[in-house]
């Protein structure tokens, strides 16, 4: 079962277009979304491999450009992702309050990806932490696994100021000591019980 908007939904141009003009109104995937049925299966699937695809266009020559230490191109390419990564942010934002989360459980696998990249790799808060509820839900109704779910959220935690609760963000370090922890988590008890509650096994 897919997940319904929630009362977030006000206009979606009053949410997140509150200018008349927005920047991203000539792009083509953006274009698009005041033409595609999104209660058509196959069109919602190829719109998100679209986002997916951009997702990634730059981030592989990024990181071949990163080690041979090519500043001046390395910037080129950020503004490239930055720009992708706002274009995506307001696709899925557009998706997510207009139809919910989408269920990708029977769509190519980039359709899926294409959702959890454009969240693991935005940082406005804002959107992020509406994000919360329709990653709960679609965890609920097993649309996403333990594992994807508990790294985004821990994610947004932790990039909207707040302390990680499964233990996912970063990893831990064995001290003679035990474990040593981010400044970023709750304690170890905490974490285990959120662990817990969700079928991950503890950290010990």
């Amino acid at each position: 079962m897919e997940i319904p908007p929630t009362n977030l939904k006000k206009s979606y141009n009053q949410l997140f277009f509150p200018q008349k003009e927005s920047k991203f109104n000539y792009d083509s995937l953006m274009t698009s979304l005041n033409k595609e049925d999104l209660s058509c299966h196959s069109c919602l699937e190829s719109l998100l491999k679209k986002v997916y695809l951009r997702d990634q266009e730059f981030r592989d020559s990024l990181m071949a450009i990163d080690r041979k230490g090519d500043e001046w191109k390395s910037t080129s390419f950020w503004k490239k992702i930055m720009l992708n990564d706002e274009i995506n942010k307001e696709i899925v934002k557009y998706i997510l309050i207009n139809k919910g989360y989408p269920d990708t459980r029977k769509m190519d696998s980039k359709a899926h990806d294409a959702i959890w990249y454009t969240l693991f790799h935005n940082s406005d808060r804002e959107f992020l932490t509406k994000s919360l509820d329709y990653l709960k839900f679609a965890h609920n109704d097993s649309i996403i696994s333990s594992q994807d779910y508990t790294l985004l959220v821990d994610q947004i935690y932790v990039r909207c100021g707040k302390k990680q609760i499964y233990g996912t963000y970063n990893s831990f370090r064995k001290s003679g000591n035990g474990i040593i922890f981010p400044k970023i988590s709750q304690s170890i008890d905490s974490i285990n019980y959120h662990r817990e509650l969700i079928g991950l096994v503890k950290i010990k």
